[in-house]
């Protein structure tokens, strides 16, 4: 309640202040620019949608909201889209003009509200579900993928088909996959 009351009365007037929290929802709930800090220096500056939805670093992009960063290599172009290559049972693809030309591998950043996925019956073709975690509006699945773990998040509804030890496709639409640089 006091955040929201310091949040009008900032935006009632024309008064400039400046909040040091670390509660990600209250900044970017009240904020109309952040700054995300890590060992005293800034990581990334802006909007809390941009920081949300385009973080610049892998570190940013772990460190706010759920997030994936998932490396591969460059393929075929189709479409305006490139796909990335990754393990099979994934589908990604960036649009081509994102793409630094320069490099074969890139990372790119997929939130975990913003990736789909379809059961199937078919272990080659799929990624496994390690685990799941219900959080009430939304269950976490933590999906094996490259060596690592990806996180999606889905209605409670959707998790029920796809299990523990079950097989999921997982894919996302391309206006929601960011090139991300590698951390420095």
């Amino acid at each position: 309640k006091t955040a929201y009351e310091i949040y009008q009365c900032d935006w009632s007037s024309d008064v400039c202040s400046s909040d040091l929290t670390h509660d990600q929802e209250e900044a970017l709930a009240m904020a109309d620019r952040i700054a995300i800090m890590r060992d005293g220096k800034i990581e990334q500056i802006g909007a809390p949608e941009q920081i949300f939805s385009e973080p610049t670093t892998p570190w940013v992009a772990d460190f706010v909201g759920s997030g994936n960063v998932i490396s591969g290599r460059l393929g075929g172009e189709e479409g305006g889209l490139v796909k990335l290559d990754t393990e099979p049972g994934s589908d990604f693809r960036v649009p081509s003009d994102a793409i630094d030309g320069s490099k074969a591998e890139q990372l790119v950043f997929v939130r975990a509200e913003q990736l789909v996925l379809k059961p199937t019956d078919d272990p080659a073709g799929g990624l496994e579900v390690m685990s799941q975690r219900y959080l009430g509006t939304h269950v976490e699945l933590r999906i094996a993928f490259a060596g690592n773990v990806i996180r999606a998040l889905v209605n409670p509804a959707a998790a029920r088909a796809m299990p523990v030890a079950s097989f999921v496709t997982v894919t996302a639409d391309p206006a929601e996959c960011r090139i991300i640089a590698p951390q420095q």
